[in-house]
């Protein structure tokens, strides 16, 4: 194999192995907020939690009076508690400008692994962000996925962010 055939088949390869940790149709970008969801290892029926981050961007804040909720998705294969979550901050930032409001929140999704195979945690978020002038509603579909690890085993977060 040549020196060029070599590079192309481990960019390839590179490209490949970092296509697994996140799903690009999953990514999206508005100029007014951001969303990432991550999930930790899991073992085989084990319980967990996905972590949601919602930050607001350009003037806005995260709307808390807004019953923000997630909704499950077909992709999934992980069992949730609920066919739609209500969800609660668990912590949130203020906002540099307002300090009353918060521009970004932390939220959490209960979820029991299957209990074999990968673990795909996917949905509809629902929240709001609000400037001074307006309110906006947004769902976005989110998918993340983290692998199934032995009792005991794994922790830290599988990634993967969607953006609109």
């Amino acid at each position: 194999m040549s020196g060029r055939g070599g590079f192309l088949a481990l960019v390839a390869l590179l490209a490949a192995s970092t296509g697994a940790a996140s799903d690009p149709r999953d990514r999206a970008e508005a100029a007014e907020w951001a969303v990432a969801m991550s999930v930790p290892p899991v073992a085989p029926g084990a319980t967990s939690k996905a972590r949601l981050e919602v930050t607001s961007r350009a003037g806005y804040h995260v709307n808390l009076d807004y019953p923000m909720s997630f909704r499950p998705s077909a992709e999934g294969t992980v069992a949730l508690p609920q066919s739609r979550i209500g969800l609660r901050p668990i912590s949130t930032s203020p906002c540099a400008a307002g300090p009353k409001e918060s521009c970004a929140v932390s939220l959490e999704v209960p979820f029991t692994a299957p209990q074999e195979g990968e673990s795909r945690v996917a949905g509809a978020l629902a929240f709001s962000v609000c400037s001074a002038e307006r309110c906006l509603i947004e769902k976005v579909s989110l998918l993340a996925r983290a692998p199934l690890v032995p009792p005991g085993e794994g922790e830290g977060p599988a990634a993967a962010s969607s953006e609109r």
